[in-house]
């Protein structure tokens, strides 16, 4: 006996919408992982907003971000009056501390970005953050340099010295 044409059609629209509902479950979860990667990236941000606000002479946020050098910073950049400051927070046991740096006498990160351009000829930019390394401000600059290695470079923004660390990116 042949299974009648209604019968492969019941079971093709049987097919699809198992699929669309597969579809449905996939993309419900797929945006609420991205919506807990999301808030984690911006988490902190409020303790230390308040915190930078009640314990420095900060009295305006223009930009947080954080940075992940020898360990976690929040990268606050604001003012007191007419003068800019990075304030860099780092977190020990329920307490924050803070190192301050007026910006007037460093050099912004479109300074140490155009004079990177000018010594790295065919390189491409892959990403810039203000950080903290060592006691100093700096500015870590990710590229592909014209052998294609990855690398990091640390800007200081005081005197816009630096140094590097390349790798050879290697997937086995």
């Amino acid at each position: 006996m042949k299974p009648s044409v209604t019968t492969g059609k019941k079971i093709m629209y049987g097919v699809i919408g198992g699929l669309l509902f597969l579809l449905l479950v996939v993309s419900f979860f797929g945006l609420r992982l991205y919506q807990d990667i999301m808030a984690d990236k911006v988490e902190g941000f409020d303790t230390v907003t308040s915190s930078v606000l009640d314990e420095t002479k900060i009295n305006a946020i223009d930009q947080i971000s954080r940075y992940h050098g020898e360990q976690l910073y929040y990268v606050v950049q604001g003012k007191s009056q007419d003068t800019s400051y990075y304030v860099f927070v780092s977190e020990t046991e329920d307490t924050f501390d803070y190192t301050m740096f007026e910006k007037a006498p460093l050099y912004s990160k479109q300074e140490i970005i155009n004079d990177w351009q000018n010594r790295c000829d065919q390189c491409e930019l892959l990403d810039s953050d203000i950080g903290f390394a060592n006691g100093y401000p700096i500015v870590e600059v990710t590229y592909k340099n014209n052998q294609d290695l990855l690398v990091y470079e640390h800007v200081l923004l005081d005197d816009m010295s630096h140094y590097k660390l390349t790798l050879k990116p290697n997937i086995e």
